[in-house]
């Protein structure tokens, strides 16, 4: 059973992991702030939005919600089996809140986004030192108080590269509890590579996956995503978070000992969407003889190394 909550600051990653998290568990997935605001700048009252998450809950036993406001958030502590803290730091916030695409659920336009965007950036920077229900002291305070599964996530990119993992399970056993056995939690690989722009590649990886065009979560951060929720690759901008390996592309060749190796079942038209791409293929298709499979290779965007392969 999943009732994930995730909550944190403005621009702390709280839509974005809860986007991953949805698509993960297929589960449904609640903005608080769709249910807090009567109009842009009116709050509905108490009663009516704790109302609409009531109904919420009614419809769907498992889900995900999202949101910095503590007055609703203890309202959902009873009913959640795992919180998540995001607090990677105000200024990461703030970075976050200038790359931030149009949120049209919010705003009618990104023009109109764009005039509110200071006043924001404002308002996250206060976030240590208020004390209403959307600050530091708050969210530390419901995160002290939950007594089920929780973690706080202080660095941005360890929220990028989180995924849900096998929950500990607790069972029963007379007075006492025991825990299902640890080797039983998932392991999942991600396979991040450095590129130059973030969304320019995101839009080449989905144009050879044939998937429809999307904006990546963030500008130096992007996942293409299988239809099921699986991660396929990870886009990086060189220099952003300073990890070493991603600094820079001149530092290497890109794409030295690293072979971009895809399985997929529509191998013919993969083929027609590649030359699509490129002026010319690495490797024409042919078989391997290793995997008794068609296969064909193309550089992308970065000059990185890519492999398509049929399932069979």
């Amino acid at each position: 059973m999943h009732r994930i909550l995730i909550t944190g600051n403005s621009g702390s990653g709280k839509s974005t992991l809860a986007a991953q998290v949805a698509a993960e568990y297929g589960l449904p997935y609640l903005d608080l702030d769709t249910v807090a605001w009567q109009s842009p700048a009116v709050r509905r009252p108490l009663d009516d939005s704790v109302a609409a998450i009531r109904a919420f809950l009614d419809r769907n036993p498992e889900w995900v919600i999202e949101g910095c406001y503590a007055g609703l958030l203890e309202t959902l502590l009873p009913h959640a089996t795992e919180l998540r803290f995001l607090n990677p730091g105000v200024e990461v916030c703030i970075r976050n809140c200038r790359s931030r695409p149009w949120e049209p659920h919010k705003y009618p336009s990104m023009e109109a986004q764009n005039q509110n965007l200071e006043m924001l950036i404002k308002w996250v920077r206060e976030y240590e030192t208020r004390d209403d229900e959307f600050s530091l002291r708050r969210h530390r305070q419901l995160f002290a108080e939950f007594d089920g599964e929780k973690v706080e996530y202080t660095d941005n990119i360890q929220i990028c590269l989180t995924r849900p993992r096998a929950r500990r399970a607790k069972t029963r056993a007379g007075d006492g509890e025991r825990q299902a056995d640890s080797g039983n939690a998932m392991k999942r690989t991600w396979t991040i590579i450095g590129v130059r722009d973030v969304p320019k590649s995101f839009n080449w990886y989905q144009s050879l996956f044939g998937q429809p065009p999307t904006s990546p979560g963030h500008n130096y951060f992007g996942q293409i995503l299988d239809t099921d929720g699986t991660v396929l690759l990870c886009l990086h901008q060189w220099g952003a978070h300073e990890h070493p390996t991603l600094m820079g592309p001149d530092d290497a060749s890109p794409g030295n000992g690293l072979l971009l190796f895809f399985r997929v079942d529509d191998f013919d038209a993969a083929v027609k969407r590649a030359r699509a791409l490129v002026t010319r293929l690495e490797e024409e298709p042919h078989m391997n003889p290793n995997t008794q499979t068609q296969e064909f290779s193309l550089r992308d965007l970065d000059g990185y190394y890519v492999t398509i392969s049929s399932l069979s």
